[in-house]
Order: structure tokens, then C-alpha cells, then sequence
């Protein structure tokens, strides 16, 4: 009030002392500053939430939802900034198409063991889908959350994996080209303007998209770090298995010879 008294040039009453009219004063300035440290601070606060350059943004710039979400996600900025980073970070395509492919190869293993009633090649698939299995343990995690897309993702997958094979049985002049050419024809006709990286592009896109409506995916890396030691270990034992066979085909190649030896002294 009498701030707005001396604004408009009139003078305070004069009933009031010196001392109260200064007292007064000094009061309402010490509430004008704590007003407007209150209203820099509001603002501060509300620019904690800012974009990938550091501006300010409201709720209307992030859109309604969006924005009340991420206010209730967190109150840090460091928080906001976090997670806004980790929204926009784009996922690896080859990883997350290699991971795709996992899945899609345990399921058709799966497939096929319903099928085979051969137990020996039961054993070899079986043997296969565990290893598999253990190279990909977010297969049935990952189909789940790809489902609305998994039949067009299966037949990329399987398109890609039989031309790998095709080209493989023409450098070796294998028998086995007729009946690839005739798999590879058909699902051709169904993907006539396949392209692998687009595919693992599209791929990636919808991991990313998945990822920001908060759908639980494993994470990448970690998946990626499994699936290598697995290789790794199967490997290593495959090496172990040729190594020990062709020891042993070593000691009968001996003993044959020592036996042709002594027939002959």
C-alpha cells in the first residue's frame, strides 16, 4: 500500500512514526523480494525440464500426455535429462535384427521337433535349439512384444537365412541347389523388393518405438554379450569334440598299422 502510494507521488499518512513508516517499508520490500525470488525459482524449477538442446520446454510443447507423464516419471533434472536421452538413443540395427533372427531360428526348430519322428534327429535338433537357446534367452521375450509384426518379420528372417544357403550350395555346387532355388522363388513372390537393411532399419525403428511407450525389452547389450559367449563356448567345444575324434581316428589309424605289422614279421 504504500508502495503504491509513493508510486503515485503521494506522501504516507504522517500519523506514523519515521521508525514505523521505514519498519513498514522494510517489511514489504522483504516481501516483494522473497516474491519475486519465489517466482525465479518457480521458473527455475519449471526449466529443469528441457530438450535435447537445453531449452526450456512446457507441457504443451511436449503435448499433454507426454508431458504429465514425464513430470511424474521423476522431479530431478538430471532424472529428466536421463531419461530423455536413454527415449532417444537409437537402438542398434544389426544387433536388434540378429536378436530377432535368434528367435525367429529357435522358433522354427520348434517347429520342426514337432514334426521329425527319426530320434537320432531328434538328438541333433535338439542339441541345436539348446544352444540356441542359451544364445538367445530374450527369444520368447522379444517375440512377444514383436507379435503384431512377427509373421512379416519370421519371413525376412527366412528369406535372408535361405539366401545365405542358396549362395552357399552354388559355390559348392551342392544337389541341394534345385530345391533352394524353388524355397528362395516362393518367398521371393511373397517379398519381391526385400532389402536386408532396410529391414534391419525398420527393425530398429520399432524397438525404438517400443522402447518409448515403456514396453519391457531386454536390454541390447547385455543380450549381444550372451550371445557371443554362447558362440564362443559352443565353439570352443566343437573344437574340442573334432580335436578328441580326430585323436581317436589317430589311434586306430595306429593300432590298424601296428596290427598290419606284426602280420607281416
Amino acid at each position: 500500500h504504500i508502495l503504491r502510494q509513493i508510486s503515485a507521488g503521494r506522501t504516507p499518512p504522517r500519523s506514523r512514526s519515521p521508525q514505523s513508516t521505514i519498519a513498514t517499508m522494510s517489511s514489504v520490500s522483504r516481501a516483494f523480494v522473497l516474491a519475486v525470488a519465489a517466482a525465479v525459482s518457480a521458473e527455475a524449477s519449471w526449466c529443469k525440464l528441457k530438450n535435447a538442446l537445453g531449452e526450456c520446454v512446457t507441457l504443451d510443447d511436449l503435448g499433454a500426455e507426454d508431458g504429465y507423464a514425464s513430470l511424474l516419471q521423476t522431479k530431478s533434472s538430471a532424472g529428466l535429462t536421463k531419461a530423455a536421452a536413454k527415449k532417444r538413443q537409437a537402438p542398434n540395427a544389426t544387433a536388434v535384427w540378429h536378436q530377432l533372427t535368434g528367435a525367429v531360428e529357435i522358433e522354427d526348430l520348434e517347429r520342426r521337433l514337432q514334426q521329425v519322428t527319426d530320434q537320432e534327429l531328434v538328438q541333433q535338433l535338439q542339441s541345436e535349439l539348446t544352444t540356441l537357446q542359451s544364445e538367445f534367452p530374450g527369444a520368447d521375450q522379444i517375440k512377444e512384444q514383436f507379435s503384431d509384426e512377427w509373421t512379416k518379420i519370421s519371413e525376412a528372417v527366412n528369406f535372408e537365412t535361405l539366401s545365405q544357403k542358396l549362395d552357399q550350395a552354388k559355390a559348392e555346387h551342392s544337389d541341394q541347389i534345385d530345391a533352394l532355388q524353388k524355397k528362395y522363388d516362393s518367398l521371393k513372390a511373397n517379398l519381391p523388393d526385400f532389402d536386408l537393411e532396410a529391414a534391419q532399419a525398420k527393425a530398429a525403428d520399432c524397438w525404438a518405438q517400443l522402447q518409448d511407450k515403456g514396453v519391457p525389452l531386454p536390454d541390447l547389450d547385455t543380450l549381444e554379450q550372451q550371445a557371443q559367449q554362447a558362440y564362443d563356448q559352443a565353439l570352443s567345444s566343437a573344437k574340442d569334440v573334432l580335436g578328441n575324434a580326430q585323436s581317436a581316428a589317430s589311434d586306430a589309424v595306429g593300432a590298424a598299422q601296428d596290427a598290419l605289422g606284426n602280420l607281416f614279421r
